[in-house]
């Protein structure tokens, strides 16, 4: 994507129109031992964390976290047309224990940002829920997730929190931890089921260095009865899958289809789906 000096000063413009209270830069490592220079909107200033005031956003930044819920759809679409997306390492797009942002629905921002390229993003978390204290998570309605993903060719790490979209099967050929949760356990607080074909196109796409996979579906009374693909069974398209945690409402018979699978008698792999149910 094109951009200018313009859209780089209207990106820095709608963030320092975020309150003063809501915006951080990470100065130092603090407790997290977090990367310094990321920038933080939705959290207080917080000497033990690194966090203050960020005061205008550094040209060189490697990640940004939104956390300020959906309802910053402009700050998002200014932050898509800026040239910070080419460098980015890091993205982090929800809310947190803070609970700053009050909307779940972060559609528009998912939409806003759909044109963005993100070249050399290696962490994607959208509809995140960051835990700061001991507390629990609330999560919402990402729509469709498409073109982000497609658009972020070397994502290495890849959390999608709450109801989401995939359009069609993708390739993620750099994809090593995949996380996918659709509610929390204890609030109860989520975006609705995924589709059928939304699964089916994430267990069909292509993960050749996928490692680590938590698939998480289970949401409200855990009764949609989702079916296997063909292709996922077969593994084929998992080379390299090491550790498998499945959860959620499935047909009659998946799980035994599951474990009789070339996938689930692979050798090696560590599979854990005591909470597969059927629906």
């Amino acid at each position: 994507m094109e951009w200018s000096a313009g859209s780089m000063s209207r990106f820095q413009d709608t963030a320092l129109r975020i309150p003063t209270v809501q915006r951080c830069l990470q100065s130092s490592p603090g407790k997290w031992n977090l990367p310094v220079n990321h920038c933080f909107f939705g959290v207080p200033q917080d000497e033990s964390y690194g966090w203050t005031v960020l005061e205008a956003v550094p040209d060189e930044v490697r990640g940004f976290y939104f956390y300020l819920g959906g309802e910053a759809e402009q700050l998002l679409t200014d932050f898509s047309t800026s040239p910070y997306p080419a460098e980015l390492e890091v993205l982090a797009i929800g809310n947190s224990s803070f609970s700053i942002g009050k909307s779940l629905d972060y559609r528009g921002l998912i939409q806003g940002i759909g044109d963005a390229e993100f070249p050399n993003l290696r962490q994607l978390e959208l509809g995140v829920w960051e835990l700061f204290s001991n507390s629990h998570c609330m999560y919402g309605k990402l729509g469709d997730v498409t073109r982000i993903l497609r658009n972020s060719p070397k994502v290495e790490v890849l959390g999608l929190y709450g109801s989401f979209g995939i359009a069609e099967a993708l390739s993620f050929a750099c994809l090593k931890n995949l996380t996918i949760l659709l509610e929390d356990n204890t609030t109860g607080v989520n975006g609705g089921f995924i589709e059928q074909p939304t699964l089916s196109n994430l267990l069909d796409s292509e993960f050749p260095h996928l490692e680590e996979a938590y698939i998480d579906l289970i949401c409200e009374d855990d009764d949609y009865g989702y079916k296997f693909s063909e292709a996922f069974l077969n593994g084929a398209n998992l080379p390299k899958l090491k550790r498998l945690e499945i959860a959620g409402g499935f047909a009659d018979q998946e799980k035994e289809r599951l474990l009789a699978s070339p996938l689930g008698k692979r050798a090696g792999l560590i599979l854990h789906h005591g909470e597969l149910s059927v629906s």
